[in-house]
């Protein structure tokens, strides 16, 4: 598992060096080493890779103030979530939910027994993209990319919990 942010800032400054601090758990809290992917709802084994990106939709401009930094962000459009999967061409069932338009759900979960899970719920993801074409004549995958919806029953367009055995920090 592995994420990436990128940032808007209105400025930035220098800070004193610091020690960092990390959680203590001797179970390495965040090395999942356990991972499971299901679509509309059943368990999928042909999942391979598994990407999730969150576009903000934000704009930093500037303004006639006498700086050359940002002074004001604005949303250029609504937060739009995406995802892509590589799977193994093994049938053409995701190319038909892709042909037909069809919604799925996908919950991906990533733990570590007797430490933190982490737990990815997307209620409405529509695909986008499903390349049809023979890479060669070996093993064949597929890249397929979709796009998250908001679903009205859980007022969201994707739920993201972090479970963890411990008390408090």
């Amino acid at each position: 598992l592995r994420a990436e942010t990128n940032w808007i800032g209105i400025a930035e400054s220098d800070i004193a060096k610091t020690s960092p601090t990390f959680v203590s758990d001797p179970v390495d809290p965040f090395g999942f080493d356990t991972a499971s992917i299901s679509i509309a709802g059943a368990a999928s084994a042909i999942v391979e890779g598994f990407t999730i990106g969150i576009n903000n939709n934000l704009e930093g401009f500037g303004t006639l103030r006498n700086s050359r930094d940002i002074y004001k962000i604005r949303r250029t459009d609504f937060v739009t979530p995406t995802i892509e999967m590589t799977i193994g061409f093994e049938n053409i069932t995701d190319y038909l939910r892709f042909k037909n338009e069809t919604e799925v759900a996908v919950v991906a979960n990533f733990f570590r027994a007797g430490s933190f899970g982490l737990a990815i719920d997307l209620p409405r993801v529509i695909y986008t993209a499903h390349p049809t074409g023979v890479s060669g004549r070996g093993r064949q995958t597929v890249q397929i990319a979709g796009e998250v919806r908001y679903h009205t029953g859980s007022s969201a367009a994707m739920e993201v919990r972090l479970n963890t055995n411990v008390a408090s920090f």
